[in-house]
This record gives C-alpha cells, sequence and structure tokens, in this order.
C-alpha cells in the first residue's frame, strides 16, 4: 500500500478484518457483472486459488487517476510529455519557456496540497521572491532528498505519513532507527476508545535527526503536520523532546515514540531532564518561601480530601498526612 510500509498496511488489514470486511491481496478485479438486482464482482487471485465471486449493490472503483490534457492547450502550442503527464523541470517549466505546469497534470503525487505548494512555489520564482515553502529537504550530513508531503487516509482509524519509510531509508542506504508507540497506552485513546493504532518515527542513526513517520490512530491526519514542520527544519529527537505536550491529547503519543527511541539506543530523553530540573527549583522556591513541598508520586497518591481553608492529602506509601491551602 505505496506509501506506506509493510507495517502499515499489515496493521490496517488487520483493522479491516475485525470490522468484518473481507481483504483480498495479490488479485485482480478481472469482470464485474450486471445482474438482476444488483452487481457481480469477480475476484482473481493473482498466484494460485480459485477464483472468487462477490454480489454487491455498489462497486467503487478506486484504481488510480490519469491526467486531463485535453482541450487544455491552443493549437499553436505543443508540450513535451512524458507518462501521459506535462514533462516539467525541476522548477515546473515546461519545455516552452515561461509555461509552468503544477498539480496533476505534472505532479508524482496527486494531491490538492502538493498542487497548492507547487503553485506557490512557482508564483514566488516568477515574482523574484525567496521560496517560502519547501517540497522537499536534505538534511545536514546527509545525501538523501526527503519529501515533505503529508500523505493522508481518512479510514478509521485515520492514517498519515511523510518523509521516507524505515525500508525505502535502508534501501537508499541511510541507517536509520525507529520510535514505536502502541495507542493503547495513550491517555485519551483509553478514554474515548479508539485504542487502536500507533505511531512510528524514523530516525536517521548518527545525527538523530528524523526523516519520516508514519501513523495510524485517531487524529493521525492533523498530526502529521507536526513531523512535516521537524523534518522541513531537520530536527533530531532530541529537540523535538524540548515542546511541551499537553495532556490528553492524541499528540502525547509523538513525545512518547520520540521517548521510545532515545531510551532504547540510551540517551536520556531531555524532555524529562527539563521537567525535573523545574519541579527542582519550585521545589526551592517554595522552601525559601516558608511552603511545605513534598515530591509524590502520582502512581503513590491515595487521598486527598477539602478540610476547612486547607486540603488534606494523604501519601500512600509512606502514610505522610499533610495540609496546604492549595493541592496541585
Amino acid at each position: 500500500m505505496a506509501p506506506m510500509d509493510d507495517v502499515m498496511s499489515a496493521e490496517l488489514e488487520k483493522e479491516l478484518r475485525q470490522k468484518g470486511i473481507d481483504v483480498y491481496c495479490d488479485a485482480t478485479v478481472t469482470e464485474i457483472l450486471e445482474e438482476e438486482g444488483g452487481l457481480s464482482c469477480v475476484i482473481t487471485p493473482n498466484g494460485e486459488g480459485e477464483p472468487v465471486k462477490m454480489r454487491a449493490g455498489q462497486i467503487l472503483m478506486a484504481i488510480g487517476r490519469r491526467p486531463n490534457v485535453e482541450k487544455l492547450l491552443g493549437r499553436d502550442i505543443s508540450l513535451e510529455m512524458e507518462g501521459g503527464k506535462i514533462a516539467v523541470n525541476s522548477n515546473f517549466e515546461t519545455s516552452v519557456r515561461g509555461i509552468y505546469a503544477i498539480g496533476d497534470v505534472s505532479a508524482r503525487t496527486q494531491l490538492a496540497h502538493v498542487a497548492a505548494a507547487q503553485g506557490t512555489y512557482v508564483v514566488e520564482r516568477i515574482a523574484g521572491r525567496p521560496h517560502s515553502i519547501k517540497l522537499e529537504v536534505v538534511p545536514n550530513g546527509m545525501y538523501v532528498s526527503l519529501p515533505i508531503v503529508p500523505n493522508c487516509i481518512y479510514t478509521d482509524p485515520e492514517i498519515a505519513t511523510v518523509g521516507i519509510t524505515e525500508e525505502i531509508a535502508r534501501e537508499k542506504g541511510l541507517k536509520v532507527r525507529c520510535g514505536h508507540f502502541s495507542m493503547r497506552e495513550n491517555g485519551k485513546s483509553i478514554i474515548t476508545g479508539g485504542e487502536n493504532g500507533f505511531i512510528r518515527l524514523v530516525f536517521e542513526a548518527y545525527s538523530n535527526t528524523i526523516v519520516g513517520a508514519q501513523m495510524m490512530c485517531p487524529r493521525a491526519t492533523d498530526m502529521i503536520g507536526e513531523i512535516a514542520t521537524a523534518i522541513a527544519n531537520g530536527l533530531s529527537a532530541e529537540e523535538m523532546s524540548f515542546a511541551m505536550r499537553a495532556q490528553r491529547t492524541y499528540n502525547e503519543g509523538i513525545g512518547a515514540a520520540i521517548a521510545g527511541e532515545t531510551e532504547r539506543n540510551g540517551r536520556k530523553d531531555n524532555s524529562m531532564i527539563v521537567i525535573q530540573s523545574r519541579l527542582n527549583a519550585l521545589r526551592k522556591l517554595m522552601k525559601e518561601r516558608g511552603m511545605d513541598a513534598y515530591m509524590i508520586p502520582t502512581a503513590d497518591f491515595h487521598e486527598s480530601e477539602y478540610v476547612g481553608e486547607h486540603f488534606k492529602c494523604r501519601e500512600y506509601m509512606t502514610g505522610f498526612t499533610g495540609s496546604a491551602g492549595t493541592a496541585l
């Protein structure tokens, strides 16, 4: 399932089967028949196996599309074509100087946001202005060009990818490490019941720079923009971990995937260092002002109750009891 990796395809197939949907891989629709009361579709395996005939009220064909360039040009204009598309150079200029082609008539990737980005690029070039958008990037110290095009599939759960997969990275000779987080452990996923799915981040092994991501989870199509921004700016796992992510959100899964990569490869999660440093500074300030400050692990917190004008709390492990005007 391009441009996804095999892990994504396998997870999607599992999700579809759990919803009662039959999935036929490595097979071809060889015949569509109009019969009494509906339609029939004949599915023939590409390898061994007998054809399967399925009846349905409607059949949706989603096998791709090709550019429609008929009547696009005047009779006195002839542009070079390539594979049914208008041939363009790296600046989207056609074989006729001063004529540009963007979007589905020329692009490898036929997406609306790709066409919009290409249009912005061309207009800025014509106007002689600096480019405000990047279509691909080569991070420092690397020789591989990374696409910054989010690809989104609006299934349930949603699917989104950007950059390159682990398999493509290895094909290009790039050594990578991956951070993987199962959304079953995400707080908001547990609350909403959308626990299926995962977030997978791909990092270049030496610089720890983000080079790709694959997500299958609720709101994946909304969250993929953060990774596209990180790739465009050549951010490392450590730099991405500096950003605080709100609780409870699906977006926490990105931070968890980053932390998973850093911990798995022997690097301290810098975001936790920052949090611990700030907590220690807060405790020091409270003590300087004559306030009691105790660090009580969330898992060990037992109970709190409002007594008069104070909160009274009991810490489960040690049995400590204290009161304060404010409970955090």
